[in-house]
């Protein structure tokens, strides 16, 4: 199921690149440049179409997986999809870039594409196990939060050379936070498996 869900993330990685390629040279014929094709580049372009894609992958997957029986399974295939994304995007950036590009991107691009995973894949998880009251609202923000994470991540890194110190300072503390954030939701699911676990052996025993 790992394998699967890694193989998706490779195969959706075709329409996020056709979509993108022609929102670009929209972009282009429209004549929008600087700050303002920085922002539609990080949000609507990287963001939406990129998180969007695998939105709709993650809850396709999620949605028919009988395997899909702990809420952390849900951060666990949200990751491998995106890591699947992920390595094709890298390794396309080495065709054009050169090796030194996937490097940096290495340590960078690829950790951050999984922790915007963590938590499409943590709301996702509420969002399937949650009552119907919640459901909805646990769902949107498993797009929502995703979306606003890698826009706001590409958008730094684009507009870096407008203010490199500010945007720096700024890209090391949204790293930091992703980090810190990211694993708090991993231990709340973990944490949460382990009651549900537990609840079940003391109603069996």
């Amino acid at each position: 199921m790992l394998a699967l869900s890694f193989l998706i993330g490779v195969l959706i990685t075709l329409p996020i690149a056709s979509i993108e390629f022609g929102l670009t040279h929209l972009l282009i014929k429209l004549g929008i440049g600087g700050r303002l094709k920085n922002f539609l580049n990080a949000f609507a372009i990287a963001g939406i179409v990129e998180e969007g894609v695998k939105y709709i992958a993650v809850n396709l997957f999620l949605r028919r997986n009988r395997f899909f029986d702990q809420c952390y399974d849900g951060i666990v295939y949200a990751a491998f999809i995106s890591l699947g994304f992920a390595s094709v995007e890298n390794l396309l950036y080495i065709w054009r870039l050169g090796f030194e590009t996937a490097i940096v991107r290495a340590f960078m691009s690829i950790p951050a594409h999984m922790l915007f995973a963590v938590f499409m894949g943590y709301y996702f998880a509420l969002g399937f196990r949650s009552d119907q009251s919640k459901r909805k609202k646990h769902l949107l923000l498993a797009f929502i939060i995703p979306v606003l994470l890698h826009g706001l991540y590409d958008f730094f890194l684009f507009d870096i050379q407008k203010s490199p110190v500010i945007y720096f300072v700024l890209i090391t503390f949204l790293c930091l936070s992703l980090w810190r954030y990211g694993l708090k939701r991993i231990r709340t699911l973990i944490a949460f498996d382990n009651e549900r676990m537990n609840d079940g052996e003391n109603r069996e025993g």
